[in-house]
């Protein structure tokens, strides 16, 4: 994989996506990588258990690529969010256990990953955030389920205005499992993949199963309806003005 590592230890696969200088942020090349090792761990018979992580000490994942987005057409868009659906959908769907070891930042898409992973672990530092609609974009795709995570209105709340929050203010929503030291992070993701390995693979599969049937009541046709919104955004322009905006005002802050 270009844009990720893969490291297997004793029946545990590590993947790490390794775009530290763009807060490890995915293009849509990084995210073609990360579906096509999720596609081949349904196969794979040398681990049991997937640890996803971010490379760095900085951030787990920023989300989409803004540089890239940034030049992006309405078509391009809709085919971007199809393509991170399928990436999502196969992390939620692996017949192996997914832990999400979110080491840093978890914003955009990055912070739904821990939400469609089987557990999440996170640094006490982390910010996190859903702030698309200050890129002048609808949240979409899996984010569709939040609200039964948190309830309709807190999701609303939490959507609409784009702010970031805390790890604790995570973990009372219901959004992640653990807090831990940012140094502790990857060990205690560690522990609970061992914990995971005591269970009947069988069992396990079928459960995952199950748990997914009980979220995805209408699930499908929220997807479409948001990928939709998303493309009819990127029709205005105002998508790459927001996005342009904070590239350069980040550029100038790193120029200081």
């Amino acid at each position: 994989m270009k844009h990720s590592k893969l490291e297997v230890v004793e029946g545990i696969a590590y993947v790490t996506i390794n775009r530290p200088d763009a807060m490890n942020a995915l293009t849509r090349e990084a995210k073609k990588d990360l579906l096509q090792f999720f596609l081949f761990a349904n196969e794979a018979e040398d681990f049991r258990v997937i640890i996803l992580t971010g490379e760095g000490d900085r951030a787990f994942c920023a989300g989409t690529d803004l540089k890239e987005m940034a030049k992006f057409s309405s078509i391009d868009i809709e085919q971007m969010l199809w393509l991170e659906h399928r990436l999502n959908d196969a992390i939620r769907h692996s017949n192996k256990p997914v832990i999400a070891a979110v080491n840093g930042n978890a914003l955009g898409g990055g912070c739904l990953i821990p939400l469609i992973c089987d557990y999440s672990v996170v640094s006490d530092s982390a910010v996190m955030g859903f702030p698309e609609i200050k890129s002048g974009i609808p949240a979409s795709i899996e984010i569709a389920i939040v609200h039964k995570f948190v309830g309709l209105a807190k999701a609303r709340e939490l959507i609409y205005f784009g702010e970031t929050f805390t790890p604790q203010e995570a973990l009372a929503m219901g959004l992640v499992n653990r807090i831990v030291p940012k140094k502790d992070v990857l060990d205690t993701a560690k522990a609970i993949a061992l914990k995971f390995m005591t269970l009947s693979p069988t069992a396990l599969r079928l459960q995952k199963e199950l748990v997914n049937k009980w979220i995805e009541t209408d699930f499908v046709s929220a997807v479409e309806t948001s990928i939709y919104a998303a493309g009819l955004a990127f029709t205005t322009g105002e998508p790459q003005t927001a996005i342009n905006n904070f590239l350069t005002r980040n550029k100038a802050k790193k120029s200081k």
